[in-house]
C-alpha cells in the first residue's frame, strides 16, 4: 500500500509475511516522475482533487517497477495488480497485490 501527497509518497507500508518474505523490502517510488504515465496511480494523480466520487484507476505493473534489487529476466519480477483512487485534496491511496495469472 501507498499513500501519494502532492506529487511524492507520503508513506508505504509492504506485508510482512507476503513482500518481505520474499525480498521485496526497497520500495523504489518516491515521486511522481518516478510513475509510468500509464499506471493506475498516475492517473489518479492526475485526476481533480475535488472529483467526487473517485474513479477506482487499475492497471498491472512489475515487480521490477516498484522495488529495488528485483531482475527484469528473474522469478521474483511477478506481475502486481495496482489499484489507485483519489482521496480527494488528501491525495492518492494505491494497493499492489499479486495478479494471479492463468
Amino acid at each position: 500500500m501507498a499513500k501519494w501527497d502532492n506529487n511524492e509518497l507520503a508513506w508505504h507500508r509492504i506485508a510482512e509475511v507476503y513482500f518481505k518474505e520474499r525480498g521485496y523490502r526497497q520500495f523504489l517510488l518516491r515521486d511522481c516522475s518516478q510513475l509510468p504515465a500509464d499506471s493506475a496511480t498516475a492517473e489518479a494523480i492526475a485526476d481533480a482533487d475535488t472529483q467526487y466520487p473517485s474513479v477506482i484507476r487499475e492497471t498491472v505493473s512489475r515487480a521490477s517497477d516498484c522495488f529495488g534489487y528485483v531482475s527484469n529476466e528473474g522469478n521474483r519480477n511477478i506481475v502486481f495488480r495496482e489499484e489507485s483512487v483519489r482521496n480527494g485534496r488528501f491525495g492518492v491511496v494505491t494497493i499492489y497485490s499479486e495478479l494471479e495469472l492463468p
